[in-house]
């Protein structure tokens, strides 16, 4: 029985000393966690460019000429689509801005039938939907590098062409187009069609308190739409896509945010014609949509993030 009792007390103790480290460890955890200032948050940087998902139109009428420079654009993640004439691509180019889904780029040969390469560019600066569609031509005319580049036409490159050079060329254009849809964000902001604050309450009756709350919601709701539409992508689940779009089209909407939900329908409308490139290309205009718009909604302290 004396044995029983130490044995008892021996166990008890253990358990209380137990208990106490316990209890000490939880204190200095919380006193560390309410002390130390909270990390800093990482710096946000800038992705290089990019010719991935580049749309581009290679216009050439001959077969060689063509396939090869498809491959090679292919190997660098760009999204190529090919024509044989000039007058066949100025067609596919005007199509290919009607379905909302522009290209990015267009690469023609000088010499290619029915329309050379300037003649082409000219064309695509006349018409206003397509104004801005940077066009390089490729030649093998000496003069032609010797004088002064044709309105529409940012590149003309001397054949037969260096891999590096169109690609330099490529990247050059690139980011001049990224620069120029940063400046479009910004203008888009100034004018209130990223985020119109008093359109916004204006649909709510007036209830600050509840834009906040809507717009809180959009933070979390719209980052698990743009994955859902990821994931249906990827699997060319296309009405998926359409149906995450149109929700996401009716909140951006909610918000008075015009370019979200402009860009949302777009998005929509590719999903329905079920082309891939449409898609992916209409996709990537709502992700950078709905990534300004998160940095110009309001929070509950009445601040925003910087854009």
């Amino acid at each position: 029985m004396p044995l029983a009792y130490a044995l008892l007390g021996a166990i008890f103790g253990a358990l209380v000393t137990a208990v106490v480290a316990w209890r000490l460890r939880l204190r200095v955890t919380t006193h560390r966690f309410r002390t130390l200032p909270a990390p800093p948050k990482p710096a946000v940087t800038v992705p290089p460019v990019s010719l991935h998902g580049v749309r581009v139109l290679i216009v050439d009428d001959h077969s060689r000429n063509r396939h090869a420079l498809n491959d090679l654009l292919a190997s660098w993640g760009m999204k190529p689509t090919m024509s044989a004439s000039g007058i066949e691509a100025l067609l596919e180019v005007r199509a290919a801005a009607e379905r909302q889904a522009p290209y990015g780029l267009v690469l023609s040969d000088m010499s290619v039938s029915g329309m050379d390469g300037f003649e082409l560019a000219r064309q695509i600066d006349l018409d206003a939907a397509l104004q801005g569609t940077p066009v390089i031509v490729l030649s093998a005319i000496a003069e032609l590098f010797q004088a002064e580049l044709p309105p529409g036409v940012q590149a003309c490159l001397r054949k037969p062409i260096k891999p590096a050079d169109l690609r330099k060329a490529f990247l050059g254009q690139t980011a001049a187009r990224e620069d120029s849809n940063k400046e479009s964000c910004a203008r888009a902001l100034a004018a209130g069609r990223v985020f119109d604050r008093q359109l916004a309450v204006s649909y709510l009756a007036g209830d600050e308190a509840l834009l906040v709350d809507l717009a809180s919601r959009f933070r979390v709701g719209a980052p698990e739409l743009l994955e859902r539409m990821r994931i249906a992508l990827a699997s060319g689940q296309w009405e998926d896509v359409a149906r995450a779009a149109h929700a996401l089209r009716g909140s951006s909407s909610q918000l008075g945010a015009a370019e979200a939900a402009e860009a949302a329908l777009c998005l929509e409308n590719a999903a329905k014609g079920g082309r891939r490139a449409d898609v992916e290309t209409a996709f990537s205009r709502v992700a950078n949509a709905v990534a300004v718009l998160v940095s110009a909604l309001p929070r509950a302290d009445g601040s925003v993030n910087a854009a």
